[in-house]
């Protein structure tokens, strides 16, 4: 299993602020847990979720979701997977045990002890799905500054 460190999960957070930027008050938890997984979690926000609380949601069957939770659940991954190009270690090794990943990933709305909140507001979804050449971008431009400084 591979390695995901915490400025890998900076460049999630990062990503995940550029892609709603424009978003009224949306906020995210972007956590690692033992350096092989990242949790993405939607804290606020004025997404119309299905939900009341928290929810872990299965990002191999996006069909589950409608509406804004599948929204959300594609642009997660899109972000996440942007970084994962720039750090996976495994990527065409096909002795690897998971060729196209060196890490898990969790994507949530809300948190056990702290649950979403609804805030007013309307997501432009078109605009958030422009902002995402702009992550590829911001994550390409750190991985380049992080070189230069080593």
């Amino acid at each position: 299993m591979g390695y995901f460190s915490k400025e890998n999960a900076k460049l999630v957070r990062e990503g995940m602020k550029i892609a709603f930027k424009g978003v009224p008050k949306a906020k995210f938890s972007v956590t690692v847990h033992n350096h092989s997984s990242i949790n993405v979690v939607a804290m606020r926000g004025p997404f119309n979720f299905p939900t009341d609380g928290e929810q872990q949601l299965n990002e191999y069957h996006p069909e589950f979701y409608e509406n804004d939770t599948k929204k959300y659940l594609e642009v997660a991954k899109l972000v996440i997977e942007e970084v994962a190009v720039q750090v996976d270690r495994n990527a065409g090794d096909v002795g690897a045990d998971y060729p196209n990943c060196n890490f898990y990933q969790s994507i949530s709305i809300g948190k056990w002890d702290r649950e979403f909140e609804k805030v007013d507001g309307k997501v432009n979804w078109k605009q958030v799905k422009e902002n995402l050449k702009l992550v590829r971008e911001n994550v390409r431009k750190s991985r380049i500054k992080e070189a230069l400084k080593k």
